[in-house]
């Protein structure tokens, strides 16, 4: 019996559509890890928690680091792709 191969064809304009569906979901997703951030206490000069204080300090400091290291340069390059003339 014959195998067929069944072929889908996706143009560039179709890509660069789930790219921009793919963006605007990733931007969802840090406008929510933003507001994470926002509602982490920020921790006192006095520091009277102690460890508490700390570890909201490094959770603020990684969310810091995701959201302007990793998310920032993902949506600049994401945004760039979706709006490349084809050739």
């Amino acid at each position: 019996m014959p195998t067929e191969t069944l072929e889908t064809t996706i143009t560039q304009k179709d890509v660069q559509e789930e790219i921009r569906q793919i963006a605007r979901n990733l931007e969802s997703l840090r406008f929510r890890l933003i507001g994470v951030r926002a509602s982490l206490r920020a921790p006192t000069a006095e520091g009277a928690e102690g460890k508490d204080e700390e570890g909201v300090a490094d959770m603020q400091a990684l969310l810091d680091c995701v959201l302007t290291d990793s998310l920032g340069p993902a949506l600049r390059d994401l945004r760039k792709l979706s709006a490349m003339d084809p050739e």
